[in-house]
């Protein structure tokens, strides 16, 4: 058993058991409508899961893509598919398999830390800094497909798609899947005059 599969099955039984210790589904925040919407949507999906578990990547690929072009827009998920691609095209070269596209944004985010300070932050120069990794993604980055290479994966892309759909469902109030307005929450960052980045938690 690889080492990845052993750190994934310890992080599923840490979740499971914070979820029960906190009593995360007997909060106020679910409504019964919420609550069904989880459970058709954790039953549709284990069901695919179970039964063509080689369509689940693919699948959670799609419905992702046209939950968050329908929720946000097109541009915002053409700007993330593009950092992702060139994430993994500079990530492959610091790690192997799912990893790479996490180290990727992990050196983006070394970069962007370091260039915050200076004033040179223009739009040319991310162009050309997303440009860099999309060429070295060029012919290496391929869709996953087939079937999750192990139950922490599948495990992985459910979180993940529930978190999704929580976190760009249109809501107005504060419960959870029963929310029904079109207001999201924002992390407000500019660009001052200076080209430096300034970012505020407080509006």
């Amino acid at each position: 058993m690889s080492i990845w599969k052993i750190y994934g099955a310890l992080a599923a039984l840490v979740l499971m058991a914070g979820i029960w210790a906190n009593g995360l589904l007997r909060q106020s925040l679910w409504t019964p409508n919420g609550l069904r919407a989880l459970a058709a949507f954790s039953a549709a999906y284990w069901a695919l899961a179970l039964l063509g578990p080689r369509h689940v990547r693919i699948v959670a690929i799609a419905l992702a893509t046209v939950w968050s072009i329908a929720s946000v827009g097109p541009l915002p998920v053409a700007a993330t598919v593009l950092l992702l691609i060139a994430s993994y095209g500079i990530g492959c070269r610091l790690a192997a398999g799912p990893v790479a596209i996490a180290a990727g944004l992990a050196a983006y985010a070394v970069v962007t830390g370091i260039l915050a300070h200076f004033p040179i932050n223009t739009a040319p120069l991310y162009w050309v800094l997303l440009s860099i990794g999309l060429l070295m993604a060029a012919g290496s980055f391929r869709l996953p497909a087939g079937a999750p290479s192990s139950v922490a994966e599948s495990l992985a892309i459910y979180l993940a798609s529930i978190h999704l759909l929580a976190a760009l469902f249109p809501r107005r109030a504060r419960t959870g899947w029963g929310f029904t307005s079109r207001v999201r929450p924002g992390l407000p960052i500019t660009v001052s005059g200076s080209s430096k980045l300034r970012i505020s938690v407080g509006r």
